[in-house]
């Protein structure tokens, strides 16, 4: 139902073919999680990371595929979101092979692109169509003035009773370089966030969720927070989504609008968290801290899941 325009705005308009489910008096779970590096182990990758293929230095094989699926799905099942936003997922392929794990896995809706990332990794958003409808999707590039690109900004409307929801999707750049000598990519993608904010209607209710590979108090989000109105809706109450070098830290967050935070029809019911499930945690044998369970330690499988902690949020729809 997704149709690409390969375009300088690549857009995509999902045909309904029903009527929409109504939720009436009901709360949407919307989780983010960057998965951390799910790849399909295919060695027929153009322009992808080889780490992650049978014959490279993780031996990415197939069953070692399947094992990462289900040790993220166990998590999704736990959480039960209505809504998922995901970093770090290579294609199309891998959202549903993940979904194919999940319960009711035929009513979920994807909307992805591929983008233009070096490594592969793009940004996807999920919806539980039992419940919601996914109406329209679009991936909007941004560029740097220097020139080149970075991941796009994913945005998927979902009709809620007779409102919609927009959210949008992110994945910042890296620190990698430095901090300071990476930030103004990172305000670059600020910048383009806020901007398809006021693009859309005076009225839409909006959601952004995202890896911002900054803290709630570096410039990216201080500017979203200060020239474009979005506030920061995470309770920033527990240790954080990311752990580095000891410490932790936020760099997934949640940002709302005025619209969202009006309590008439749908609105945030509280601020959002980060889940630190028992098994998403283990401690660490060198500086004997709790950190985030990883997949791999170095090249050797751990079974565990990923760099990042999910994040989650409540909708409420009256």
């Amino acid at each position: 139902m997704e149709k690409k325009l390969k375009s300088k705005s690549i857009k995509s308009l999902l045909l309904i073919l029903a009527l929409p489910l109504l939720v009436s008096g009901k709360e949407i779970s919307v989780m983010f999680w960057n998965v951390e590096n799910l790849f399909h182990p295919s060695i027929e990758r153009q322009n992808r990371d080889d780490e992650f293929t049978p014959t490279g230095k993780k031996r990415y094989t197939k069953k070692v595929y399947e094992i990462k699926l289900e040790q993220l799905a166990a998590i999704i099942k736990k959480a039960n979101p209505d809504i998922l936003g995901l970093a770090e997922i290579e294609n199309r392929k891998v959202l549903e092979d993940l979904i194919a794990r999940l319960p009711h896995s035929k009513s979920w809706a994807i909307a992805h692109f591929e983008g233009a990332d070096p490594r592969g990794i793009d940004v996807a958003i999920l919806v539980k169509e039992k419940k919601l409808q996914l109406v329209y999707s679009e991936a909007h590039k941004v560029t740097y003035q220097t020139g080149g690109r970075t991941r796009d900004i994913l945005q998927a409307d979902v009709l809620i009773q007779k409102d919609t929801l927009s959210l949008l999707t992110a994945h910042f750049p890296s620190r990698y370089g430095g901090q300071q000598k990476s930030e103004p990519k990172r305000l670059a993608v600020a910048e383009r966030l806020g901007i398809i904010t006021r693009e859309l209607p005076a009225q839409r209710k909006i959601l952004i969720m995202g890896d911002f590979n900054d803290t709630e108090k570096d410039k990216s989000l201080t500017l979203l927070q200060s020239k474009y109105q979005l506030q920061p809706l995470l309770s920033y109450q527990e240790k954080g989504s990311y752990y580095f070098r000891g410490n932790w830290q936020y760099l997934d967050h949640f940002l709302g609008n005025a619209a969202l935070l009006d309590k008439k029809s749908i609105t945030v019911k509280n601020r959002g968290r980060v889940l630190q499930y028992p098994q998403l945690l283990k401690k660490d044998s060198r500086s004997g801290d709790t950190i985030p369970y990883r997949f791999y330690d170095g090249n050797r499988v751990q079974r565990g899941f990923s760099d990042h902690l999910p994040i989650l949020i409540i909708i409420e729809a009256p």
